[in-house]
């Protein structure tokens, strides 16, 4: 039997080389940059460039909101969080991507997701 189940542990959730799920890293962002997060997280185990797209779009609207990309009350946490999926990413422009989300920056992380679906 899989430990992976669709509905309580979807594996493109939870295969994240840090070890961290998808849902503990974006519990505490505003609602359009944690979409963001959460499609380029599964991107390569579900939807592929669509996921990308996905991402681009919820990113957009946070920047024209000017939503914050973290609205919750344990920032000391939510940083070490997002240290780890850094430390774990192997791809650079995903690396770029939740550098930008860390500094707060979702105009940043339009660019490496724009970057992405360059041709």
């Amino acid at each position: 039997m899989s430990e992976f189940d669709i509905i309580n542990k979807a594996e493109h959730y939870n295969s994240h080389p840090s070890g961290l799920e998808c849902i503990d890293v974006i519990r505490e962002m505003s609602f359009d940059v944690a979409n963001a997060v959460k499609y380029l997280w599964r991107t390569e185990l579900k939807n592929g460039r669509q996921d990308l797209e996905k991402s681009e779009y919820y990113l957009r609207d946070a920047v024209k909101w000017n939503q914050p990309v973290y609205i919750g009350n344990t920032p000391m946490s939510w940083n070490a969080k997002m240290a780890t999926v850094i430390r774990h990413e192997t791809d650079p422009l995903r690396q770029r991507f939740f550098k930008a989300i860390r500094q707060q920056r979702a105009d940043w992380a339009l660019d490496a997701v724009q970057e992405m679906l360059a041709p």
